[in-house]
């Protein structure tokens, strides 16, 4: 008798709880050898289904024609999902406290995949196989990668691979607020980076609340972990004026003043060039603004009207210096006292900005006259 109720204790932890028609309404454990299969219809209502993270094949088993349904952040599984066929798939899981689906299209054949997500930091994971996951490595394409979270999605076939986001993922930040950067990133163990899968499946949603982005062409199984990650750095500059004086002072006998604008890239890696434009607006009709130093022979000045027009085909790398301009401005003895605004403004597009780079490409200097 001894001998028999041991077969039947082992027999119990394998096969596990199995669910047709049934519903998940508290918070139940799948215990390490166990499996909790699902042959119908399964409603998430409230509670979990809490599975052996060190262990993804005793999880909650979706059979080929099964579904579910009311998964929510209240209601999910916390750990691994599997589910067999060759139907496309959302894999209810979570950490327990939000829902963060990850979807397979319809493998070519019949199949099995599973899947779990992680609300950490790849690179303290100690979970799955391969972990830590370290965001500073890089593969080729990838700038950077989210160190708030990811997911494990095991499975042999190529299908497309659907990752969701919500307000917490921050990929505003992370993008620097460009959804078409965002891809989905794989960590390849043998490579040990984080390589890009890309986004040819598109995107929904907005960055700063909830959306999913997929991926083409995807084996689960040649990368460890999954996670967002953002393209390689935008090759165009974003040019700004910055100024080395707060302003420029006219005493009581002065005419003419100097003052120096300096030039910054601010974005790294990208070279402004081709035809960089400047204009340099007058704090007087009757003000002249002259090159002084090595500004005047790198660029050439044009006296448009209400602004000089300045240009140069010297490039501006990315650099805390930038390209500085040396200049004097005058302005009449006779003009009276008071504040007088010296502008500087970088044209749309000059050096091969685009337009998302245009703003912050305007800077006023205070010219105070004194009489």
């Amino acid at each position: 008798m001894k001998k028999l109720y041991v077969l039947l204790l082992m027999v119990c932890a394998w096969t596990g709880a199995y669910s047709q028609g049934s519903g998940v309404h508290s918070t139940s454990q799948v215990h390490p050898g166990g499996h909790y299969g699902v042959y119908g219809s399964l409603l998430f209502n409230s509670g979990y289904l809490v599975t052996p993270r060190s262990s993804p094949t005793n999880n909650v088993y979706f059979t080929d024609g099964s579904a579910y349904s009311g998964a929510s952040d209240g209601s999910h599984i916390d750990g691994y999902a599997e589910k067999a066929g060759n139907t496309a798939f959302t894999f209810p899981i979570g950490n327990g406290a939000k829902l963060r689906t990850a979807g397979i299209s319809a493998p070519a054949t019949a199949a099995n995949f599973k899947a779990a997500y992680w609300f950490e930091n790849p690179n303290a994971a100690t979970l799955p196989a391969g972990a830590p996951f370290p965001v500073s490595n890089l593969g080729t394409g990838v700038s950077a990668v989210s160190s708030l979270e990811y997911w494990d999605v095991d499975g042999a076939s190529s299908v497309n691979l659907t990752l969701t986001w919500d307000a917490a993922s921050n990929l505003s930040v992370l993008t620097s607020g460009t959804i078409a950067n965002l891809v989905v990133v794989g960590y390849n163990t043998t490579t040990a980076k984080w390589e890009s899968l890309g986004n040819a499946g598109g995107t929904t949603g907005a960055l700063a609340t909830t959306g999913t982005i997929t991926a083409n062409g995807v084996t689960p199984d040649n990368y460890a972990a999954f996670t967002f990650g953002t393209s390689a750095a935008a090759t165009t500059p974003d040019l700004r004026p910055f100024t080395i004086m707060p302003n420029v002072t006219f005493s009581t006998t002065e005419t003419v003043r100097p003052f120096t604008v300096r030039l910054r890239n601010m974005r790294t890696g990208t070279v402004a060039s081709d035809l960089i434009t400047v204009r340099v607006y007058k704090p007087t009709p009757s003000s002249v603004i002259a090159l002084t130093g090595a500004s005047a022979a790198e660029w050439t000045i044009t006296n448009s009207g209400t602004y000089y027009t300045l240009t140069t085909n010297t490039d501006i790398p990315a650099s805390p210096l930038g390209n500085s301009i040396t200049a004097t401005v005058s302005i009449a003895s006779a003009t009276p006292s008071g504040t007088y605004p010296l502008r500087v403004f970088i044209p749309d597009l000059s050096g091969g900005e685009v337009v998302a780079d245009n703003v912050n490409n305007n800077l006023i200097i205070q010219v105070f006259k004194n009489m």
